[in-house]
């Protein structure tokens, strides 16, 4: 528990709260949780790893017709999420739901406090359960067993993040097999068997 017991401090010092009690057990894995989904997020963004391992005339290509920051950072909370939602185990629905709803909160937090305008970040919150679904749907054909579903995915993420539609198989193929499935399984080793401590666990 030392681990949530930090993570939880940290959390607390960025926001600027004042502890006033010792946390419980439950607050601590918690926002521990919720801080690690932020993390997952931000620190390596699955988009710039998409972007990174591109050949440079591919990654030319897709990028001439620009890029979309608030389009990338929807598909980062997604990727994470989705992966979270796939592979946890052991946390209630609605407890799981929760501490999502704080890691966002925490990535708004963040985002605003690197430059991120607020009408960029309504912009994200605003579209961010229609695209939620659409890349639900989109990448629900890989876990429905169908062949061809990484060039649908690709077209939707780019005509949002990259403002075109490409239909490229080494676009596709790259953000199918280097990027989200890698993250999926990833997410899924680190947390999927996870188990909340009791409330009787010591610290």
């Amino acid at each position: 528990m030392r681990i949530f017991k930090s993570l939880f401090r940290a959390l607390r010092g960025r926001t600027g709260l004042k502890e006033t009690r010792e946390p419980t057990a439950g607050e601590q894995w918690r926002e521990a949780f919720a801080v690690a989904f932020s993390v997952l997020v931000l620190e390596k963004t699955p988009i710039s790893s998409l972007v990174e391992a591109l050949p440079p005339e591919t990654r030319d290509e897709v990028m001439s017709t620009g890029f979309d920051e608030v389009e990338a950072r929807i598909f980062d909370l997604w990727l994470v999420s989705h992966a979270l939602r796939r592979s946890v185990k052991h946390i209630t629905q609605p407890d799981l739901l929760s501490i999502l709803d704080a890691g966002h909160l925490e990535v708004y937090r963040q985002l605003l406090g690197g430059g991120m305008a607020e009408d960029q970040i309504m912009t994200l919150q605003r579209c961010l359960a229609q695209r939620y679904a659409e890349y639900d749907d989109a990448y629900g054909r890989f876990w429905a067993g169908e062949e061809n579903w990484m060039l649908p995915l690709a077209r939707i993420v780019t005509s949002y993040v990259f403002r075109r539609e490409s239909s490229n198989a080494r676009v596709a193929a790259t953000l199918a097999l280097a990027v989200v499935n890698p993250t999926v399984i990833s997410i899924g080793k680190t947390f999927g068997e996870f188990r909340p401590p009791t409330s009787n666990a010591r610290p």
